[in-house]
């Protein structure tokens, strides 16, 4: 459906068209649009991932007219499951929540910012979300550590996605600054793994690197 499993780069343009001269009868036919975009940069290969988000990227514009006479914008549902997506797999409680496709949302994530679809605003929440799920709290449960394990593994995912431009630089600003202060208290306390210790040390390494 919309030609999307025919995407490669030569005929971007070609299915782009195509998909501009539907005329969505309903919102759920838009939606299913949406969902085929977000599951193909979930599950495609690295050369793909970005095709489907710059055809994105081309109908944000795209719009479903209600009886009301009200647009309905292709960016809004895309944001909108960008978001519920993220939510759901930043809510580590839920019985629900797999690492695996915690990781590919955090992919999506990554690729959409690359292709200016996910603001900086947005980008920023997201970071500043995580910063609160990893700061180290004095007499937290267990299970509020495990939580921290999870946030930095996700972490590490969205930036390895990330193309750190100097606009990206001052998105992330003192990210790798605060990361080194709490695995300093990390590496005294031991209350995280040694693994996840390491990979957080990573991605302070790599933050560095594009500053």
């Amino acid at each position: 459906m919309y030609h999307l499993n025919k995407l490669h780069q030569q005929n971007l343009s070609k299915i782009t068209s195509l998909i501009r001269e539907i005329i969505f009868q309903t919102q759920d036919e838009l939606n299913e649009l949406v969902n085929q975009c977000v599951q193909k940069i979930k599950r495609d290969n690295d050369q793909i991932k970005p095709l489907v988000a710059a055809l994105c990227w081309e109908l944000l514009s795209t719009y479903f007219m209600t009886s009301s006479g009200e647009k309905i914008y292709f960016r809004k549902l895309l944001l909108t499951a960008v978001k519920s997506d993220y939510i759901e797999n930043t809510t580590f409680s839920s019985d629900a929540w797999s690492k695996e496709r915690a990781e590919k949302s955090m992919v999506l994530i990554g690729i959409l910012y690359n292709n200016k679809i996910i603001d900086e605003k947005i980008m920023s929440h997201i970071l500043n979300d995580f910063k609160k799920k990893i700061e180290y709290k004095e007499d937290s449960p267990q299970e509020y550590f495990e939580i921290v394990e999870k946030s930095i593994h996700l972490l590490s995912c969205l930036t390895a996605s990330v193309i750190l431009t100097e606009e990206t630089v001052k998105i992330f600003g003192d990210l790798d600054e605060f990361l080194e202060k709490q695995m300093e208290i990390y590496e005294d306390k031991k209350c995280i793994s040694k693994k996840i210790r390491l990979v957080c040390k990573h991605t302070i390494e790599e933050l560095k690197k594009k500053k």
